[in-house]
């Protein structure tokens, strides 16, 4: 479960590095990786629900919602858990420090 978890982890790491250019979210970068997931869902959405569906041990019903406060990256809930890769939620995280 560990390995699943990492693996979404380090997807979603790589799509809010994708999201970035000079340090900052981009517009036409976030549209590019949310164009790029939209063309190859087979690929990197197939490997988040499964890396998903394995660390819950059952068949998962997928909902996805495009949100433009996220800025860029990923943000999934799963139930009660929430994995929060996206831009907005590591500068909720900074503010809080």
């Amino acid at each position: 479960m560990k390995a699943a978890k990492a693996k979404t982890a380090a997807l979603a790491r790589k799509l809010v590095h994708a999201s970035i250019a000079d340090g900052e979210p981009s517009p036409a970068r976030v549209s590019a990786v949310l164009e790029l997931l939209r063309r190859r869902p087979d690929r990197e959405r197939k490997a988040l629900v499964d890396g998903l569906s394995q660390k819950t041990g059952r068949k998962l019903i997928v909902v996805e919602r495009e949100n433009p406060a996220l800025i860029g990256g990923i943000r999934v809930r799963l139930g009660d858990d929430e994995y929060d890769a996206s831009i907005a939620g590591k500068l909720a995280r900074l503010a809080a420090l």
